[in-house]
């Protein structure tokens, strides 16, 4: 007679793919994790530089926060809490510094309002501080559904919220 051999167990269970599934899981996170702090560290840097210096040149206590605007040149915008424990909008440009009282200026809602009174309808993507020929401004990124959603930016002066232009975004034509 033959003498009949076992079959060895596997190698591999189905406990140990698990294993090593979720290993492989946890290096692919921490390998996405790792990338994308690569890839934001210089924005992050440009970022706290700018906070630095909002706090330095117009003399903030506290930064709430900062946000790097290129429009016809390169700034940033930082809004943060004075001296005085006052909110204020700065603007840190190549040519100087710019500080603006939140209390002084339109609100944001102000200007929403604004666009929504102007344009029934109109889907409001984001509203930030700009410049608008060298003046602070409020920024207005819309769309309006009857242009075919054709999107625009509108500008508002900073301090009053009085309309100042709209430039409408070109966009594909129907064919």
């Amino acid at each position: 007679m033959r003498a009949q051999r076992k079959k060895a167990p596997p190698i591999m269970t189905p406990r140990r793919w698990a294993a090593v599934a979720a290993a492989a899981l946890l290096l692919a996170v921490i390998a996405i994790h790792q990338y994308y702090r690569v890839i934001q560290q210089p924005v992050w840097n440009e970022e706290r530089e700018a906070s630095a210096r909002a706090k330095e040149l117009a003399g903030l206590t506290e930064v709430l926060r900062a946000e790097k605007v290129v429009w016809d040149e390169t700034f940033w915008i930082v809004k943060g809490i004075d001296g005085d424990g006052e909110e204020v909008w700065v603007w840190l440009r190549d040519r100087g510094v710019r500080t603006v009282k939140a209390a002084e200026a339109a609100s944001p809602d102000e200007v929403k309002d604004r666009v929504r009174s102007r344009y029934a309808g109109a889907d409001i993507v984001r509203v930030r501080p700009g410049l608008l020929q060298g003046e602070p401004a409020w920024e207005v990124f819309y769309s309006l559904p009857d242009a075919g959603g054709k999107y625009f930016y509108d500008f508002y002066d900073f301090k009053d919220g009085t309309h100042k232009v709209t430039y409408r975004i070109p966009g594909r034509t129907a064919d």
